[in-house]
C-alpha cells in the first residue's frame, strides 16, 4: 500500500487528539495556509506541510518512504509557544499507525529550531514519517 501522499490528513488528526494542544490552539491547525477569520488571524495556530519525500526501492520495487513534513507554531507568547512545540513532539514521535489506506512504521523528529518574523514567535519542527 503507497498512500503516502495522503499523510497530511493523518498529521492534523494526530495533532487534534492531544487536548493540551486543542485547548490552546482552539483547533486551529492547518496544512500549509493560515485560515484567517474574518481577515483577523487568531494565535497560537499551527501549520504544516509534506515538505519532501525519500523513496527507497530494491529490485522488487519500492520498500518505503521517508516524507519529510514540517510543523510550525506560531504565536505571540515565546513560553506558550515552546509548550505547544514540546506537545507536538510528544504527540508524535515514536508513534505508528496503520489503517486501510496507509501504514505509519516510525516518526522521528529530525531538527527543530526557533525563529521570529513580524514580532511573532515560530517553533519549527521537521519530522521523518516512514511509510511502508
Amino acid at each position: 500500500m503507497n498512500n503516502s501522499i495522503l499523510i497530511g490528513k493523518y498529521i492534523a488528526t494526530f495533532i487534534k487528539s492531544d487536548d493540551f494542544i486543542n485547548s490552546q490552539t482552539g483547533g486551529r491547525i492547518w496544512p500549509l495556509i493560515i485560515n484567517k477569520k474574518n481577515d483577523e488571524i487568531v494565535y497560537p495556530l499551527i501549520v504544516y506541510a509534506r515538505t519532501g519525500d525519500n523513496i527507497s526501492y530494491d529490485k522488487d520495487g519500492r520498500i518505503k518512504d521517508d516524507l519529510s513534513i514540517t510543523i510550525v507554531i506560531i504565536d505571540k507568547n515565546y513560553e506558550r509557544s515552546l509548550q505547544l512545540a514540546n506537545a507536538v513532539r510528544k504527540c508524535l514521535e515514536y508513534k505508528t499507525f496503520q489503517d486501510e489506506n496507509i501504514y505509519i512504521s516510525d516518526i522521528r523528529l529530525d531538527n527543530a529550531y526557533e525563529d521570529d518574523a513580524d514580532n511573532y514567535y515560530l517553533q519549527t519542527l521537521n519530522f521523518i514519517f516512514t511509510i511502508q
